[in-house]
């Protein structure tokens, strides 16, 4: 079974954008707006057998600093094929494991700094 971005997409904004209303108590927030990059580069990248590993090194450029953050949410085939559930659990996942890293190194700032623009 390939699973489809038009099916995955509206899907995945929904449960982000549950997250960001639970994370910042705020029922009101925008809701994520996805931007669908498919070139062969970007095929070329997901296919690779490292893609895990590789998307967990560091932030490739200081955009990628100010706008994504540490990690990327990787969705796996498996993840996916589990539907709502199992991507809801794999938001939640990604979301505590930002925070925890958040919260280890804002002490370097005496925890000064916000985690959420919009919290």
């Amino acid at each position: 079974m390939s699973i489809k971005a038009p099916d995955i997409l509206p899907m995945l904004r929904g449960i982000i954008g549950d997250a960001n209303a639970a994370f910042t108590g705020n029922s009101d927030i925008a809701m994520p707006v996805m931007d669908m990059r498919n070139g062969c580069n970007v095929q070329e990248f997901f296919a690779r057998n490292d893609l895990a590993s590789l998307s967990r090194r560091v932030v490739a450029t200081p955009d990628h600093v100010i706008r994504t953050k540490n990690y990327p949410l990787h969705l796996t085939t498996d993840i996916l094929a589990g539907g709502r559930a199992a991507v809801s659990e794999a938001v939640k996942d990604f979301v505590a494991e930002y925070k925890a890293y958040f919260d280890t190194n804002n002490v370097r700032f005496n925890g000064a700094k916000p985690c959420c623009a919009n919290a």
